[in-house]
């Protein structure tokens, strides 16, 4: 009973380890990948750009000044001079409406940023869970790879022996050999994972190993859950930013039908006398904005059309995600507990031994519970997937 004990713990810590600081060294990794990805190195230079664009139209235009010569043609020698300087006053800066549309806009640019972040993240995050499971994978086959190679040397010692014949042991060599190239094969899937991690890491090695998942057990109460996520959640910020800014350009529209005035100061010399005028303009949007403001006012509503249909399908999706999570984590645990109370490998290996049961006999018993364990394995990276969807909704 004691070794039976020691064995189910060591297949409950091959299938699923240890919690303890694999939440940490996950997110790690997470941090690391963020800083180093060329992808989003690209995305946060363009969004300064972005926002310095945007700054460049809040304030009023240039002033305009002119200069004119005049001389007369017919003998004299006067000359005049005329200077002006005039500036034109913009309501929609004067007001500050352009300052507040442009820093609606480079909120914008920040939930954009933010979108195309957890995108990275989570596709990381994919990889990671993977590199995960094909390290546990390749555990499992490498134990598997031990203990044939130990039926192996048995049967070739029986063989010598005279105590079995060639066919028996033949069996066991070319289980061997399958189980070998079983290693090769997944030792090669787990370095493909490392090279795809290596490119999401701007081309580096990453500095934090991971080989757990961490303890990510599912909300209990997903309509809590769900409220919490609509208000963080960037995609949904993004559109309700939208619509702010597209009302607040519908007021800046109104504005641009009031006349703007303009101001300025004149000046004429000549050699007999000087004068100085006060300059006022007055610039009526007759034409220039003609069906701006029927434009803004249907961009208004098309935004918060938008914003409810964002909504609706984010939720949707959610409450998907979340049903898939709950299944997968169901199948997962049933797994667990199920391996829990088995240990057939024990049993075999002591018919095999006692000429109860032949090497092929052996072989396709051990087969069924090695595919329970490779199930298991799949099973518990399914629901770490579904649930890193589920919780990439609320990364703000």
């Amino acid at each position: 009973m004691k070794r039976r004990r020691i064995y189910i713990g060591a297949v409950i810590l091959t299938l699923f380890p240890l919690w303890s600081q694999a939440q940490s060294s996950m997110q790690e990794a997470l941090d690391e990948i963020e800083l180093n990805n060329s992808f989003l190195k690209s995305m946060r230079d363009e969004a300064e750009a972005e926002r310095l664009a945007n700054k460049t139209n809040v304030n009023l235009p240039d002033p305009e000044i002119g200069f004119t010569h005049n001389w007369y043609t017919k003998g004299s020698n006067l000359r005049v001079k005329e200077f002006s300087v005039t500036q034109e006053l913009d309501w929609a800066v004067i007001t500050g409406q352009r300052k507040r549309i442009s820093r609606k806009k480079n909120e914008l640019v920040e939930l954009q940023y933010v979108q195309d972040r957890n995108g990275v993240r989570l596709r990381a995050l994919q990889e990671l869970i993977s590199l995960v499971h094909a390290t546990s994978w390749l555990k499992e086959l490498k134990s598997r790879e031990n203990d044939a190679a130990t039926l192996a040397e048995a049967y070739q010692k029986m063989l010598e022996s005279g105590k079995t014949n060639v066919i028996e042991a033949n069996r066991a060599r070319l289980n061997l050999v399958r189980v070998a190239n079983d290693v090769k094969r997944a030792e090669t899937d787990r370095q493909e994972l490392l090279n795809r991690l290596k490119a999401l890491n701007g081309g580096m090695e990453l500095a934090h190993v991971v080989t757990e998942y961490g303890n990510n057990e599912l909300p209990l109460d997903f309509e809590g859950w769900c409220a919490e996520a609509e208000n963080v959640n960037p995609e949904l910020a993004y559109v309700r930013q939208t619509v702010k800014l597209s009302q607040q350009e519908l007021k800046q529209t109104r504005t641009e039908y009031i006349p703007n005035l303009s101001v300025g100061y004149a000046t004429e010399q000549s050699p007999v006398e000087g004068k100085h005028a006060l300059v006022l303009g007055l610039r009526i949007p007759l034409w220039q904005n003609h069906n701006k403001l029927k434009q803004s006012k249907k961009a208004a509503v098309a935004a918060e059309s938008r914003e409810a249909d964002t909504r609706i399908q984010l939720i949707s999706e959610m409450e998907t995600c979340y049903d898939k999570a709950r299944s997968l984590k169901m199948v997962a645990d049933h797994y667990a507990r199920e391996l829990e109370r088995v240990d057939i490998q024990a049993a075999l290996r002591s018919a095999l031994m006692e000429g109860q049961i032949n090497v092929l006999e052996y072989t396709t018993e051990l087969e069924q519970y090695y595919d329970a364990r490779e199930q298991a394995l799949n099973a518990e990276r399914d629901y770490q997937m579904a649930y890193a969807a589920l919780q990439a909704y609320t990364w703000h």
